[in-house]
């Protein structure tokens, strides 16, 4: 007889949260089993005496291989969008660059997880595996307790037993509040060992960015002006392709230090499990918060179209203020073609470029950069768009030139902006019929 999964729906009414709704909203009480509807203190507290996890798994009780990753931490330039360049702190895997966020560290339930890091930076730093309780103390990073500082230089070994299947993550646990807002941070999975039922993944690290701050002033507090998906933001951040009747399993984790209230578009997703453990019952939902160092796995069934999924604090959607950018993803099914960056690289991300072909009023309060990219998508759309829509193209472009001081050149069909340097954008002919746009675009 084939299993019949409810999937549980989550109402929240003001402050009041029905028990059973609640329950199922919230990572479960224990690993093993699900207590029963009307249950008591004195319930958790039996089953937590039989059932608890937690406390050193000794290497002799490993039941997989050894996985031994070899890494390195740098200080290195990292971009978060087009000529947005930031220092940053990053791990990296022997032989490879150090990346923000870090490698994944991806191993199987019962591995002898084996990390040794080598830090080529000028700082004391640590690798914390957040998320397990497997491991004993001298090996959970955290050196103002151990003492077990990396020092510049040096190298280290840290050492455990997987036992806790799912997603969990790791950053560096030295001075924190600078050191993790740096870029020292990656995903861990651990993976079970059932073979998974799900087509794809994806794993969508969140984070905030200070483009202005100084790490050598620890206790600065920044002030954060970009936001970043796997490190990148805005139209830098790459598409998540799942196809029209696919479904992906997503890990989103937080590993900044503001709460995030991640929105889909156009469909649900089905949570499936918090913080590393599998929820007492999966649930629906299109929004979810994920609060500092939460993770979240979720189920995606993609669809027809492409589908924004974003941070519903639209202050987090924007590049330095300007929207649309940073904590901005999108989910593009089949039915469109796929995007290459690399034949056609993105002024605006896709959202943008969507917009950028009806008759929507601007949204930046006369932002010139802003106005200079709708103008150039204006032109790349010009060539292929019908009559009407061209006389339309060339009356917002004319209009929005103006307003920002642009001047025109009706005989070379070009606007450039003297106040602000070099820019020049091809003015697409008024005719249907007139000369094809082009247009060069320099910052």
């Amino acid at each position: 007889m084939k299993k019949t999964l409810k999937i549980a729906a989550v109402f929240l009414l003001g402050s009041v949260l029905t028990g059973s709704s609640y329950l199922r909203s919230q990572a479960p009480v224990m690993a093993a089993g699900q207590l029963e509807q009307n249950w008591t203190f004195d319930d958790v507290v039996e089953q937590m005496h039989k059932d608890w996890i937690g406390g050193t798994v000794k290497k002799e009780e490993m039941t997989g291989q050894v996985r031994e990753f070899n890494m390195h931490i740098e200080e290195i330039e990292h971009e978060l969008t087009d000529g947005v360049k930031i220092k940053a702190w990053a791990y990296g895997l022997e032989g490879q660059p150090a990346t923000v966020p870090g490698p994944q560290i991806r191993v199987k339930k019962g591995d002898l997880v084996r990390i040794v890091i080598k830090n080529n930076s000028t700082q004391p730093h640590s690798l914390h595996p957040h998320g397990i309780t497997s491991v004993d103390m001298l090996n959970d990073g955290v050196p103002h307790i151990t003492g077990n500082y990396i020092m510049p230089g040096k190298s280290y070994t840290y050492e455990f037993v997987a036992k806790e299947a799912g997603t969990h993550w790791y950053h560096c646990h030295v001075q924190t509040s600078l050191h993790q807002d740096m870029g020292m941070y990656g995903s861990l999975v651990i993976d079970d060992t059932e073979k998974p039922s799900w087509d794809k993944e994806f794993t969508m690290m969140l984070d905030e960015w200070d483009t202005h701050r100084d790490p050598s002033k620890a206790a600065a507090k920044p002030t954060y002006n970009y936001y970043s998906v796997n490190g990148k933001s805005g139209n830098s951040v790459p598409d998540m392709v799942i196809k029209d009747g696919e479904i992906a399993r997503v890990r989103l984790i937080n590993a900044g230090f503001e709460s995030h209230s991640m929105h889909l578009h156009g469909t649900h997703f089905i949570v499936i499990a918090k913080d590393g453990y599998k929820v007492p019952q999966p649930y629906n939902m299109d929004t979810v918060n994920i609060a500092p160092g939460e993770t979240y796995d979720v189920l995606v069934k993609g669809r027809d179209g492409v589908w924004p999924w974003h941070d519903h604090n639209s202050l987090a959607a924007t590049d330095d203020g300007v929207y649309p950018g940073g904590m901005l993803m999108h989910v593009r099914g089949s039915g469109d073609n796929k995007f290459n960056p690399e034949a056609n690289p993105p002024l605006m991300p896709v959202e943008g470029h969507i917009h950028a072909s009806d008759d929507h009023v601007l949204t930046t309060n006369g932002d010139p950069l802003f106005i200079k990219e709708k103008m150039t998508y204006n032109s790349e759309e010009w060539l292929n768009a019908s009559a009407e829509r061209r006389e339309k193209i060339h009356v917002q472009n004319m209009e929005w030139g103006q307003s920002i001081g642009g001047v025109y050149n009706e005989a070379s069909g070009t606007w450039s902006f003297p106040s602000n340097g070099s820019t020049v954008v091809q003015q697409p002919s008024e005719s249907p019929n007139g000369a094809q746009p082009h247009h060069q675009h320099k910052m």
